[in-house]
């Protein structure tokens, strides 16, 4: 699932979107995945290139976190990925402090640098691929995760 604070972000277009969904898609439930750019490609449907891009810009508005892995002989291996449900910096938790009595006190730090918002799933129906909007754009162009994120936004804002 992708949240929706990504869906909402302006800084991201649908290939980030495509290859964000192809490493989460090998997350485990630590949100860390191994899957190697090649296979990040091929599920994304993107070329390497592509994928070097998105998983950068995914990095900058901190859905992703990327850290370089080696083997035993010091060659390079697939990278771990960390897929964030929320954007890195955001919201962060600290260690509980005491009251005089020692009973635990729990506190939570946010920082103002983002907000998400949460929103009530509904079932959204989605038009036939071969779809033409009022402005006349053929949709069936379109990448699909771009597709449901149009859909998406015409049915917000109705």
């Amino acid at each position: 699932m992708v949240p929706w604070w990504l869906l909402d972000c302006k800084d991201i277009d649908g290939y980030d979107l495509a290859v964000y969904c192809a490493i989460a898609r090998h997350a485990d439930n630590q949100g860390e995945a191994y899957p190697s750019r090649s296979r990040i490609a091929d599920i994304a449907g993107v070329n390497i290139k592509t994928v070097d891009r998105a998983v950068k810009t995914l990095q900058e508005v901190g859905a992703l976190e990327k850290r370089i892995r080696r083997d035993k002989a010091g060659d390079l291996t697939s990278n771990v990925y960390i897929v964030h449900e929320l954007p890195t910096g955001v919201a962060t938790q600290t260690v509980p402090p005491s009251d005089s009595n020692g009973a635990t006190v729990a506190t939570q730090t946010v920082q103002g640098v983002a907000t998400q918002t949460v929103h009530e799933l509904e079932a959204v129906e989605l038009e036939p691929i071969n779809y033409k909007t009022q402005e006349g754009e053929d949709l069936w162009k379109t990448s699909p995760i771009e597709y449901a994120r149009q859909q998406l936004q015409r049915s917000s804002a109705s």
